[in-house]
């Protein structure tokens, strides 16, 4: 991440601080397993973007109402720094079903 990292989740906006204090901890006994689908890569010198969508397989003993499968779309834009890119700002969107 990059020191101005910035994550737009859940209606928040959060630092690196903001994002770790979300984080469960190892003692909530929480698995959570990512597969990701890149849709677009872009570059344009230090600078790029991706679009990607997200699978997300959750074992939460604590929580069980979160268990299961949620699918989201996220976007990140990163920097170059030197040979490696970093993240700069990830916005994360849940997509809720609506109610029937």
């Amino acid at each position: 991440m990059t020191e101005d990292y910035l994550l737009l989740e859940q209606g928040e906006i959060l630092d690196v601080d903001g994002e770790d204090r979300m984080m469960p901890l190892p003692s909530d006994d929480y698995k959570r397993a990512d597969s990701f689908d890149f849709r677009r890569v872009s570059g344009y010198g230090d600078t790029a973007y991706v679009v990607y969508s997200v699978t997300a397989t959750v074992a939460n003993k604590k929580k069980p109402a979160q268990n299961g499968e949620a699918r989201f779309p996220e976007s990140a834009v990163l920097r170059r720094s030197g040979a490696k890119w970093r993240v700069a700002l990830l916005h994360a969107t849940q997509v809720r079903k609506a109610a029937s």
